[in-house]
């Protein structure tokens, strides 16, 4: 089957659809990023499956925001050891404090654990509006943003790999994202969408729409738009 590998991240569909993805992702049968650490193939599985009974969707959602701008090998990434000074500090963190779910001053402490190799701005953000600039302007700056999203029963992380919009819009309507709490996505870049419009009475707010089954009507709590750093060669794992 043909990549669904797009020039500068861009796709448009039938009738006008624009989707813009994050840089070094590409779609097989599977999403894929760009792995720095392999010589023998250049790509590899970008969705990190969140274990049924963890309650670590932000540090999931963060790892996969590395290995898009890091390009680090996946195994290592995973390893909860600790390839790396840098990730035994984030396992650590995570193990110590982060076994209940990820607060906006957890997920900040975690991006400063993978300092320097990555940094993090996190902005409580309850605007649709505002939330789809903020996560639109950083992929186009070839930056990786992650988005806290509220029911009145859950609080979850999941990560923004994509913005989409109707074609005569200036403003994106949807997020795309790679949610670790979902199955891995076939054939697609995104596994849910996260609509921002309100659509009247009966839909008041944004709707988190998975590919696969599964609506919920939900609060946007705040965003992180995860930047790279810099790397010495000793972090780099690959």
């Amino acid at each position: 089957m043909p990549s669904l590998n797009m020039k500068n991240g861009l796709q448009i569909k039938q009738g006008g659809l624009v989707h813009r993805f994050v840089a070094n992702v590409q779609g097989q049968t599977e999403v894929q990023y760009l792995n720095q650490g392999r010589k023998d193939q250049r790509h590899s599985m970008l969705h990190l499956p969140q274990p049924a009974e963890d309650c670590l969707c932000g540090p999931w959602s963060l790892l996969q925001a590395v290995l898009i701008l890091r390009g680090w090998p996946r195994s290592k990434v995973i390893d909860q050891q600790g390839a790396n000074a840098s990730l035994r500090r984030f396992w650590q963190h995570v193990h110590n404090w982060c076994s209940e779910g990820t607060t906006d001053l957890q997920m900040r402490q975690l991006v400063a654990t993978l300092a320097p190799a990555i940094s993090g701005d996190v902005t409580a953000q309850r605007s649709g509006k505002r939330m789809a600039t903020l996560a639109s302007t950083a992929i186009d700056f070839g930056q990786v943003p992650l988005v806290r999203l509220s029911s009145p029963t859950w609080s979850h992380w999941t990560t923004v790999v994509g913005w989409e919009q109707p074609g005569t819009d200036a403003q994106p309507t949807a997020l795309l994202l790679l949610d670790p709490n979902a199955e891995a996505p076939h054939l697609s870049m995104f596994n849910a969408r996260l609509e921002l419009q309100s659509t009247g009475k009966t839909r008041p707010g944004p709707t988190l729409r998975y590919l696969n089954g599964g609506t919920w009507q939900v609060s946007l709590d705040s965003i992180v738009v995860v930047k790279p750093g810099n790397t010495t060669t000793s972090e780099r794992l690959a």
